[in-house]
């Protein structure tokens, strides 16, 4: 936000909706608002959120559409490691509707590659399914390059999950059936 506060001069844009109880999200199902229940949205996560459009003027409230000036909004998420969670054209994966105002934090190389790739969160994680600390995925996102592989979880138990011990990595579960392993080459 800053950043576009900086680049545009124009401080319009607010976020306008995160982190949902359990309680708050099953209002917003039972409601028709949105598909999923109360225990199972991007909400809980306190990773997703709404932006809204709110000029000094008074024109044009309402929630952010990458529209004119706004649109810097959704050419620069990426390098801050943000996504539109529900883009057009995708609703067969993610389940909901499309609506360019739901970002979520993926982190950087994650966001890079999906929006390089037109992928939503569902299609990324099921092509990181075919990359493995063998052969992963490369990612270069700014001056950095990235390796991204899956790692399946064990069924039956804990799972061991291969990392460097000479690099700066992070490990995710898909919430689904194993771990997205993000390791820094340089």
């Amino acid at each position: 936000m800053k950043s576009f506060y900086e680049e545009e001069n124009n401080s319009d844009v607010y976020v306008i909706g995160a982190n949902r109880t359990k309680e708050d999200q099953d209002d917003k199902y039972w409601s028709g608002n949105s598909q999923f229940k109360g225990g199972y949205s991007d909400y809980h996560t306190g990773r997703s959120f709404d932006i809204g459009i709110f000029p000094t003027d008074g024109s044009l409230t309402g929630y952010y559409s990458p529209r004119g000036v706004y649109g810097y909004i959704d050419e620069h998420a990426a390098e801050y490691g943000f996504v539109v969670r529900f883009p057009e054209g995708k609703e067969t994966f993610t389940g909901e509707h499309a609506r360019t105002y739901t970002y979520r934090y993926v982190g950087i190389p994650h966001a890079v590659y999906m929006r390089q790739n037109n992928l939503c969160l569902e299609e990324y994680i099921d092509a990181v399914k075919g990359y493995t600390n063998e052969k992963p995925l490369e990612v270069a996102a700014g001056k950095k390059l990235y390796q991204v592989y899956y790692v399946p979880a064990n069924k039956t138990g804990d799972t061991e999950v291969p990392v460097p011990s000479n690099k700066t990595h992070f490990v995710s579960g898909n919430n689904v059936d194993g771990f997205i392993v993000t390791v820094i080459m340089n």
